[in-house]
């Protein structure tokens, strides 16, 4: 049996597989992506929020949003204090998403961008060959090969390619059932903080809901003999915002999982890739799970396209993509943390204290400004610089000029279709800021300078001054 060839393999189909595989696909990458095509086993719905909009529009999928997709009701809130927090219906609503519609969507996207798709799953570990590149065995009535040069992984927590992994926070336990409500619910998401953890619930159009308890997995230890249904249905009963829905009855069985935030040692290598869980695992709180799949996958996708067709820039883009995964790991570490000092009345609850004092390096937050007029003098901030660094523009990895600032999430080399070293040459004297603005458009830069300067005042970078240059 003559193997299947292709440049790259993708392992495991769900968004971050999919979303690398498409992309590389439409970058005129040859793909093959290999995915368990058995029944999904049923999975928990998950929440995103409209930050997720550009990457769907990257995939073209902002339209297909509908049909795995249900929009919320304004979420029902329990975290800093007992009551419910109110929250204004004209703001911008997040969504419930269906994973296994979502996944199939992906999948259709990617086979459509002419990925060869297998729908089974990897029969064994990837193995290098001696002639070099990757032999993936698929299990197949009989084993079939897959040769390929580079290999991405995208298994979920349980890579294939196992580089070790350390804790973004302390370990978090789910446990989750889902339940026949004894009444119709509106697709609300809500949320709860209780004295030894937290608990999620979302009502389904089926009737149904899911309800998750998120612990400490050492509670389960110290429960005894306690079985896990026992543990969870009591974790429940504390919960003002699950109501009613005890008086209901329990469909399925009760799942245990990880639901620990982990980033992997090493995410990248030379004709190898771990992307989406496999490389970096966020706890359900921040509702960013699935926004940071597509995002390492569309990024990884330009990432491996760029090693690829350059080997001379493979230091480069390996060095972008370790770099994005540890920023994603650290903006995931101090908003947690955040999140988790949130509840004042449980401030002293081994499970809170453990989580919300990690963070020893808060995001610097920029000072008010102040009044600023076209007279004020600014000049470029002392904790900005500028640098070569690399970064994504268009379809290919490369170095360029780029800003850095402890406020901002990285480095930033555009600001639109306009380049960042552009706008800032020159502020490390003092200018006013109509001097600065009439520069910007006398140089044809850029024809929005107020826009652009109220973005650098507000993140600090540019700082007002009484001393001219």
């Amino acid at each position: 049996m003559k193997p299947i060839i292709a440049e790259v393999a993708v392992l495991g189909a769900g968004p971050a597989g999919a979303s690398i595989a498409c992309r590389l696909a439409r970058l005129g990458r040859d793909v093959v992506l290999i995915g368990d095509g058995s029944p999904r086993r049923r999975a928990l719905p998950e929440s995103i929020s409209p930050g997720i909009h550009p990457l769907l529009d990257l995939l073209n999928l902002n339209d297909a949003l509908d049909t795995f997709a249900t929009e919320c009701d304004p979420p029902d809130v329990r975290w800093e204090e007992p009551g419910p927090l109110k929250y204004s219906v004209s703001g911008p609503s997040g969504h419930l998403v269906d994973r296994s519609k979502m996944d199939a969507c992906l999948v259709d996207a990617a086979r459509g961008a002419g990925v060869q798709v297998i729908a089974t799953r990897v029969g064994d570990v990837p193995t290098r060959r001696a002639e070099g590149g990757w032999l993936v065995r698929i299990a197949t009535p009989i084993f079939e090969e897959v040769h390929v040069g580079f290999l991405i992984v995208a298994t979920g927590r349980k890579p294939v390619l196992f580089q070790g992994r350390k804790r973004i926070m302390p370990p978090l336990l789910a446990l989750h059932s889902r339940w026949k409500l004894p009444y119709p619910a509106r697709t609300r998401i809500s949320v709860e903080a209780l004295r030894e953890g937290w608990v999620w619930w979302a009502p389904l159009a089926d009737g149904s809901c899911y309800a998750v308890a998120f612990m400490d997995p050492l509670l389960r230890r110290r429960s005894g003999q306690l079985s896990i249904e026992n543990i969870y249905v009591a974790f429940l009963s504390e919960a003002a915002v699950f109501g009613n829905c005890l008086n209901g009855s329990q469909i399925d069985k009760v799942r245990a999982c990880d639901a620990s935030a982990v980033l992997a040692n090493k995410v990248i290598g030379s004709d190898w890739m771990l992307v989406g869980d496999s490389a970096v695992a966020l706890e359900p709180i921040s509702a960013q799970g699935i926004q940071v799949a597509l995002k390492l996958g569309c990024q990884g996708a330009v990432v491996v396209h760029t090693i690829l067709s350059d080997v001379s820039s493979a230091p480069v883009a390996e060095m972008f993509y370790r770099d994005q995964c540890q920023a994603i790991a650290a903006r995931h570490s101090r908003a947690t943390a955040e999140f988790y000092a949130g509840p004042k009345r449980f401030r002293h609850e081994p499970f809170w204290m453990a989580r919300a004092f990690r963070n020893t390096n808060p995001a610097l937050r920029p000072a008010p400004t102040g009044s600023v007029d076209v007279t004020t003098l600014l000049r470029l901030s002392t904790d900005a610089s500028l640098r070569d660094l690399p970064c994504l523009i268009g379809d290919r990895i490369c170095l360029q000029m780029a800003l850095e600032h402890p406020s901002l999430d990285g480095p930033v080399s555009h600001l639109g279709n306009v380049a960042v070293a552009a706008l800032l040459r020159g502020t490390t004297q003092a200018q006013t800021a109509g001097e600065l603005c009439r520069s910007w458009i006398r140089t044809g830069i850029t024809e929005r300078p107020l826009t652009l300067l109220r973005w650098f005042l507000k993140n600090g970078i540019l700082a007002p001054t009484d001393v001219p240059g």
